[in-house]
């Protein structure tokens, strides 16, 4: 367990402990004194967007006891800046939408806009989903801002074994209807899942775990 004591008004910096839960509740103007408590079953840089979750999950706390009238997307949309461009910690957004709206979304990027499509998934489906998927901890964490780095600086310089990665990638995100998931999508959802892990795995050997004769690919 960590335990951290700060004045509200003290300076937050990256890397410092709990930075995230400090720098949510600094840029919320939290003022007054406070205790908060904090638990994860999920360790940090465990690749579920653990930290992103957290900061959401203070956020919405923040809205609760402020009684703010904030949306899902006011949620996420202030996790994302105090996670991504305040602390500096790389990455994407979907890990806060993800959090903030919960169940099962389809997620439309356009620039700065978001837009978040709730899927009614059927019960077949469910059922395929939790019959299918198994989450286990590898005992290894590592930190995705570090991976993303790499990837985007791989990009930039056109990597043949990396951009072969991305055009397979690619090839794989054609589902007919990613609105109206069938039980025959949960196939096609396993390809593209392993299309994306393998991605990784053939860009940066770091992220494939060898175990017992069996390859587990658990890059954040």
């Amino acid at each position: 367990d960590t335990v951290v004591k700060y004045h509200c008004n003290e300076r937050v910096r990256r890397g410092s402990e709990l930075d995230l839960v400090r720098m949510t509740l600094h840029k919320l103007k939290v003022r007054s004194g406070a205790d908060v408590f904090i638990h994860s079953d999920a360790p940090p840089g465990s690749g579920l967007g653990s930290s992103s979750t957290m900061a959401v999950a203070v956020t919405g706390l923040v809205r609760h006891w402020q009684r703010q009238a904030w949306t899902p997307y006011d949620v996420a949309q202030r996790a994302y800046r105090i996670e991504r461009e305040d602390l500096g910690i790389k990455g994407g957004m979907q890990d806060q939408y993800a959090a903030a709206f919960g169940g099962f979304n389809y997620i439309e990027f356009h620039g700065d806009a978001v837009v978040v499509n709730p899927l009614r998934i059927q019960l077949d489906v469910l059922n395929e989903l939790q019959y299918r998927l198994v989450l286990c901890y590898t005992g290894r964490t590592r930190l995705s801002a570090n991976i993303l780095s790499r990837q985007i600086q791989s990009v930039k310089d056109a990597r043949p074994d990396v951009m072969a990665a991305l055009d397979r990638l690619a090839a794989v995100l054609t589902a007919p209807d990613p609105r109206a998931p069938t039980s025959r999508d949960v196939r096609q959802a396993a390809v593209v899942a392993w299309a994306n892990a393998t991605f990784g795995a053939e860009t940066f050997a770091s992220v494939v775990t060898s175990q017992g004769g069996t390859i587990i690919l658990d890059w954040a």
